[in-house]
């Protein structure tokens, strides 16, 4: 089926000008001017490294790797077993490429993250990082 005359052709691959000015910004703001997207997922570690284009202005993919975990999370026995195949998956990870001095940026399933809302009361910002660490340990109501 074809376009209609004068609409832009946009695929999944393509991202809009303003995303594309958003992750220009978030890796060029960084003194090191790149950044490592990282996607933990069910069966694998997937990652890519953007950074700052000098010549053309925006960034460029400079590296990416794919770490397929030795076993799909969903196959293993427990947590332990799920824990122990994520960890042999990042060490690969991490002995396969330089991410130090890199801003990282992490993509995980929703069954890994556990949210709580955070009330705190107006305070200078100097207080705030004692505040949060302080309101971390407690336990969650369910």
């Amino acid at each position: 089926m074809a376009e209609p005359p004068g609409s832009p052709a946009l695929t999944p691959t393509t991202p809009s000008t303003k995303t594309r000015r958003r992750v220009t910004h978030l890796v060029c703001q960084r003194l090191s001017g790149s950044a490592w997207g990282i996607d933990l997922g069910p069966s694998g570690l997937k990652a890519v490294k953007l950074t700052e284009n000098h010549g053309g202005g925006g960034v460029v993919v400079e590296e990416y790797d794919f770490q397929e975990h030795r076993k799909p999370l969903s196959q293993t026995l427990n947590k332990a077993e799920e824990q122990n195949v994520i960890d042999e998956t990042l060490t690969t990870f991490l002995s396969r490429n330089q991410i130090k001095g890199s801003q990282i940026c992490v993509g995980l399933p929703g069954l890994m993250v556990l949210c709580r809302p955070l009330q705190l009361p107006p305070m200078p910002e100097a207080k705030l990082a004692a505040a949060i660490q302080c309101e971390m340990p407690r336990p969650l109501a369910l």
